[in-house]
């Protein structure tokens, strides 16, 4: 979807809107938002959000110009091209004459007249109120949810399994940037669908996505060898929407795994994967298709003798 050349309106549609390239791009900067955000939020390209911000496309479809507002969080009037102000006429002078004192002054309007005026006032700005109301409730509810799975243990140096679940409201399809962060000592590996970016300082890992009814974003988690961790890792994420300045909300669901020398499918710790433990497997992480969960250890383990932890190489070793 671009806007190469300002479209022709055809009678009884809007006219185009003349949009400000430079402070469209000066909005999005210091906002600290990426063309790609915007771009999704839109449903255009980046190369035409570069077109809308070096002016080579200043007159766009009023729907996209909306959009483009909401995603920099601005009213939309805050994003157009401004008209010169008209020339200012040279005034007149003339002298006003004199009323003759001697005129009475006009009379006051009838008392009906007065009350019918302020009970318009009155109206006028109680359904003001009323609009404005409702257009911050609807700006600031955040109709989407976010949960979170994790295995409750793992040991140090095999992965497992994160999954984040989106679920946005019955009907809507939004676009989302979901963040992760996790504490030094444990790294974020291969991701389903793979992250959009990664920032090895702040150790947070991000998507962007539209959702249009319920999606599982997966990736692999594990603890390094030789590093301090407590016992029960925490993990933290946020879901971030477009429209509103700071509409953000938690990721819920479980947000810790605990250190141990246990398989983080072996729920109870009996060195053993027995059937309901193997099927809260497939159930809870089976959206995790295409992440290197080592099936084969668990299938292993759940049909042979169990498994036992080798302490001096720091790995599981299967019992047939």
């Amino acid at each position: 979807m671009t806007d190469e050349l300002p479209p022709i309106p055809l009678p009884g549609t809007p006219p185009a809107a003349r949009i400000d390239g430079e402070k469209i791009r000066r909005l999005r900067e210091g906002k600290g938002l990426t063309q790609l955000y915007v771009a999704t939020v839109v449903g255009v390209t980046t190369d035409t959000i570069s077109r809308w911000e070096n002016r080579r496309s200043p007159s766009i479809k009023p729907e996209n110009a909306k959009k483009l507002a909401e995603a920099l969080d601005v009213p939309m009037a805050e994003i157009l091209e401004q008209a010169p102000p008209p020339t200012a006429e040279p005034e007149e002078t003339a002298e006003t004459p004199e009323a003759p004192s001697a005129l009475p002054p006009p009379p006051a309007p009838p008392r009906s007249r007065r009350l019918g005026i302020g009970l318009a006032l009155f109206l006028t700005m109680t359904i003001a109120a009323i609009a404005i109301s409702w257009w911050f409730s609807t700006r600031q509810a955040m109709p989407v949810t976010a949960v979170r799975a994790l295995p409750p243990h793992a040991p140090i140096g095999l992965p497992f399994p994160v999954t984040i679940t989106v679920t946005p409201s019955p009907g809507k399809s939004i676009p989302l940037i979901i963040s992760e962060t996790v504490i030094p000592g444990c790294s974020a590996m291969e991701a389903v669908p793979p992250f959009n970016a990664a920032n090895t300082e702040t150790r947070t890992v991000r998507w962007i996505a539209k959702a249009e009814g319920p999606t599982t974003f997966s990736y692999l988690a594990m603890f390094k060898p030789d590093t301090p961790l407590p016992p029960l890792v925490p993990f933290r994420g946020r879901i971030t929407l477009p429209g509103a300045k700071g509409a953000t909300t938690p990721i819920g669901g479980a947000n810790g795994v605990g250190v141990a020398p246990y398989h983080w499918a072996d729920r109870n710790r009996d060195f053993k994967i027995d059937d309901e433990e193997i099927l809260t497997v497939y159930d809870t992480f089976g959206a995790a298709t295409g992440l290197n969960l080592e099936a084969s250890m668990i299938e292993d383990i759940w049909s042979g003798h169990g498994y036992r932890w080798d302490a001096a190489r720091r790995q599981l070793v299967v019992i047939p």
